[in-house]
Formats: C-alpha cells, structure tokens, sequence
C-alpha cells in the first residue's frame, strides 16, 4: 500500500509505502510516520492496488503538523558526522536517527545543552535520514544527507 501526502487535499503524491496483508477479512492498523511533513495541515490517503491492478483509495484524512524548526544540522550533506544544535531554553532533547522507512538508525551521539555530535553508523548508505528530537512535549525533526 503506498501513502500518499498533499498540501490542498486534492493532488496527491508518494511518500511511503507499508506493506499489505492480502486477501483477509481481519482488520489489521498500520502505522506510518511522515518525517518530511510541511508545518500545518497536511492530507493524506492509502492507495492500494490489487492483484487485478485495479487501484481504491482510502479517505482522506488532514493532520496539522507542529511548528517550525529551530533545529540546525550541518555539514548537510555529511560523511560520516553531523553536528546539531538548538536552543536549549525550550529543555533537554531526546535525539534519534530514522531511515526513510522510520526505521531507528543506531547512531553514536554525544554532547551537551542543545550542542550535540552525531557519528554516523559505519556502512550507512547514501541517502536522506532524519533527525528526530523530542523536547518540552514537541517533536521536531530535520532532514539530513548522507553522502
């Protein structure tokens, strides 16, 4: 199944995929995070394409995404570290690194008060990851390039 973002509820894109359960009358939930999601409302939908290609589509539903980011990351694109920094006024942060798929990178991070060092994974491959931080009850995320 793949998920699909728009900004005006009416054209739609790809931004992901989950994968689907086949033919079963069980209800199954699947879950999905957009980490590239614009501030305020974004719509999204399912579209699923079945065995005889025919295509449906699921409602469309409207999340309002959280504020902006005042969350910096560079070098981007990176190597092998990235440096990143905030204003720690707003409280300590909780860092993760996520794939394209939102699966959680295992990253060696260090540093203190808003001014950390990220050390990416030796092997990582190239590509767009994000930076997920969790301070005072808000998530923000940046994207970040591996190069």
């Amino acid at each position: 199944m793949a998920i699909e973002r728009s900004f005006d509820g009416e054209l739609f894109s790809e931004v992901g995929q989950v994968k689907g359960r086949g033919t079963t009358l069980i209800p199954f939930t699947y879950s999905f995070v957009d980490y590239s999601a614009s501030e305020g409302v974004n719509y999204y939908r399912l579209r699923q394409v079945d065995f005889d290609k025919s295509i449906q589509y699921s409602k469309v539903i409207a999340i309002n995404a959280p504020g902006s980011n005042d969350i910096f990351a560079f070098p981007n694109p990176a190597k092998d570290k990235i440096t990143l920094q905030y204003d720690y006024s707003k409280g300590a942060g909780n860092i993760q690194l996520y794939d394209a798929l939102g699966r959680r990178i295992n990253a060696s991070i260090a540093g203190y008060a808003g001014n950390y060092e990220v050390k990416l994974p030796e092997g990582l491959a190239k590509g767009t990851y994000w930076l997920k931080v969790e301070r005072g009850g808000q998530v923000q995320t940046v994207p970040v390039v591996k190069e």
